[in-house]
């Protein structure tokens, strides 16, 4: 429900007296300030015009994110830069003393070009009148250029505007008429748009420029910068600057909607329906808010599909849905179910699940929940889904199940290889007993052999049961690599690499123990290594490829296939079966394809959805 808009003041409200009143007074106290100094009565004209200047940018610049009205915006922007040359024309003005070694030329050339500044502005605000021109990049043009106004005029290059002894410059006054015309071609071009204005704020800004052609054609014809047409001409200044205050800033403020465009009770009207319908739709957070019309085109997203999909939201609007956006393989069945739905033929509200295809090429796992959306009449227009993502969950789901399978075979990994240890272990304890003196140390050194690979059986098992337990994430191998290059010492003569820039892949948390374990191999089985290189190289199916290379001794062909067996090898073979069961969790493989004699090469296929390139971790 609209609330009904207040009535706009009336020319002759208190309000309004009060203000011509105080600005009658304020033009009689600053005229006979000059009778005392004129230097006094300038600054004090200068300052107010300064003033509203910034007055009218403080409103404009903090009012940027939701004013709709372009020739305030633009104008409120330009009017810092216009007053910031103003002030310096004040600091330069003879008597200030502030700028040495300059004449009353200085001033009057900062006038000129304030003047300039502001004349061509109010034509362009005209003439852009209802274009979105961006704020900041407004603000650095005028920047850039009011810059470069002082820096001609500072150093000696702007031309000269006032002679002493000789008065005004053919260009000064040349410029001034020229400035008058630009003021009344701006006039000319907000009367075509005057419709758009309530009557008495567009007669206050005509009467501003009115003032402002006034005090341009009064510094035509004076000769000493404290004469009389010099006074008569700030005084019209000060009338200009109060009247647009007056009609636009002051009257702006009291009716921020009603006053500029008078149509914008109709405005406020369809801003507040659809205010509450975007409040309906995005009371969910967290969620792919999608609005398509009939024909399947994007019609509205919210931040957090463009997040999923990688798209900016002037990318997907207007954008096919179902072609840009699903991977080819199921495509055509949502296309299908999607027109059924407009037809009538289906039924809305149910849970389907859907892939999504984001700008980098991964597919994502969508749970859809939509709902049909219908005019006035009932008829159907589009559709309103919310889609949660559940690739994630999929994947943790799908990784625990894995893990607990291969728990469930811990026992019969680990207990019998321990039992047949203490066994073993028992008779020997008995042969030592029973034995000479010269077979007790065979006997011994039989024992500790046996002990350690108990050790190590139990620690595989705290290993073992520790994959899977908690939710895969996303890691990087470079940085997992460096960190256990540098705090272990047996790399310290060993050149170690990692060309894995901006890469993570999704895995179990007990990723740093693959990497360790394959650089502790290295190192222990390789012979004399002295360079581990990892790298990461794309293949033809859409997977990932970590490579691990030394410049060891290899792995001979007929062990390539057993070393990742449970047992196999030496200090019971446990490294590389964990390796391969930890990546086994998300679906990751790995093998050795090394040549023997020229360094070993391990090869982990990371399939596709479980990495990602030039991610931040």
């Amino acid at each position: 429900m609209t609330a009904a808009s207040p009535p706009l003041p009336s020319g002759n409200d208190a309000g309004d007296r009060l203000f011509f009143g105080v600005l009658c007074l304020f033009l009689a106290l600053t005229a006979l300030t000059s009778l005392y100094s004129y230097l006094l009565f300038h600054t004090l004209a200068e300052l107010f015009s300064i003033l509203i200047a910034g007055a009218i940018f403080i409103i404009a610049w903090n009012s940027r994110a939701y004013i709709d009205n372009t020739y305030l915006l633009f104008i409120g922007v330009a009017y810092l830069f216009i007053g910031g040359i103003d002030l310096v024309h004040t600091l330069a003005y003879a008597g200030m003393n502030i700028f040495v070694g300059y004449d009353a030329n200085l001033p009057t050339q900062l006038w000129i070009a304030a003047r300039y500044l502001e004349s061509v502005t109010l034509v362009t605000a005209a003439l852009l009148f209802g274009r979105w021109v961006r704020p900041g990049i407004e603000f650095l043009v005028y920047a850039a250029v009011s810059l470069l106004l002082l820096v001609l005029i500072f150093a000696g290059l702007f031309p000269d505007c006032y002679i002493v002894g000789s008065g005004l410059t053919p260009f000064k006054v040349g410029s001034e008429y020229l400035i008058s015309a630009l003021f009344a071609l701006s006039a000319l071009l907000l009367w075509r748009h005057r419709s758009a204005f309530e009557p008495r704020v567009f007669s206050l800004v005509l009467l501003a420029i009115g003032f402002s052609i006034a005090a341009e054609l009064a510094f035509t014809f004076y000769v000493s910068v404290y004469g009389f047409s010099n006074l008569v001409g700030h005084l019209c200044k000060i009338v200009s600057f109060a009247l647009i205050y007056q009609g636009v800033v002051v009257t702006g403020l009291r009716r921020p909607y009603q006053v500029i465009f008078r149509d914008l009770a109709e405005r406020e009207r369809e801003v507040r329906e659809e205010r509450n319908r975007l409040g309906q739709y995005l009371s969910v957070s967290g969620v792919i808010f999608l609005v398509l019309d009939r024909e399947g085109r994007v019609r509205l997203v919210n931040r957090r599909a463009c997040e999923i999909l990688g798209y900016a939201g002037e990318e997907m609007v207007g954008a096919d849905w179902f072609e840009r956006f699903l991977p080819p393989e199921g495509r055509e069945e949502m296309r299908t179910l999607f027109f059924r739905l407009m037809a009538g033929d289906g039924a809305a509200g149910q849970e389907v699940e859907g892939r999504v295809i984001t700008a980098g090429g991964e597919e994502r796992q969508i749970l859809w929940h939509t709902a049909l959306l219908r005019d006035e009449s009932g008829a159907v227009t589009g559709t309103l889904s919310l889609g949660e993502d559940i690739t994630e969950r999929k994947r943790a789901a799908a990784a625990l199940e894995r893990a607990n399978q291969k728990l469930n075979i811990l026992n019969s990994i680990t207990r019998h290889d321990i039992m047949n240890e203490v066994t073993a272990a028992v008779m020997y304890l008995e042969l030592i007993a029973d034995s000479p003196e010269e077979k007790r140390t065979l006997y011994l050194e039989n024992l500790g052999a046996l002990l350690s690979g108990i050790r190590q059986d139990i620690e595989f098992s705290r290993d073992y049961q520790d994959m899977g337990v908690k939710q895969p994430l996303w890691q990087s191998p470079g940085e997992i690599i460096q960190r256990y290059a540098r705090s272990s010492p047996q790399f310290a003569g060993v050149a170690v690499t990692a060309d894995l820039e901006g890469v993570q892949v999704y895995a179990d948390p007990m990723l740093p123990r693959v990497f360790s374990n394959l650089m502790d191999n290295a190192v222990i089985h390789g012979g004399h290594v002295t360079s581990i290189r990892f790298s990461a190289e794309a293949g033809e199916d859409g997977a990932l490829s970590i490579v691990c290379q030394d410049d060891g001794e290899g792995v001979a062909e007929e062990e390539k296939g057993l070393i990742f067996r449970q047992g196999y090898g030496r200090n019971h073979g446990l490294g590389l079966y964990l390796v391969q069961e930890i990546l086994a969790i998300t679906g990751a493989a790995i093998e050795e394809c090394g040549t023997p004699g020229e360094g070993a090469r391990f090869v982990i296929r990371v399939p596709p959805g479980y990495f990602r390139r030039g991610a931040e971790g």
